[in-house]
């Protein structure tokens, strides 16, 4: 998930959006679920809030937030992580 962040600071989100996919895309084939998957739908949110999507953005925060993660100290970061994403206008 490292270069989905570069595109982001480069505020590149076509290649954001297309790795951030590919990674939702891997995590759900081979069955990958909590942080995983839900840093997942977090980089797709913070893409698409990139692209200025809003719904999408929403969309995909919600995803992630409703992904169960039990361990506090795996949440945590997680819900910084969140709060950090912007929904365009």
């Amino acid at each position: 998930m490292a270069n989905i962040r570069v595109y982001i600071v480069a505020e590149r989100s076509e290649p954001a959006l297309y790795h951030a996919t590919r990674c939702l895309s891997l995590c759900k084939e081979i069955g990958l679920q909590n942080w995983d998957l839900a840093f997942g739908y977090e980089a797709l949110a913070r893409s698409y809030s990139l692209a200025g999507d809003s719904a999408k953005t929403k969309q995909d925060l919600d995803l992630a937030r409703s992904v169960p993660i039990e361990k506090k100290e795996y949440r945590e970061p997680l819900e910084s992580d969140l709060s950090t994403i912007t929904i365009p206008a």
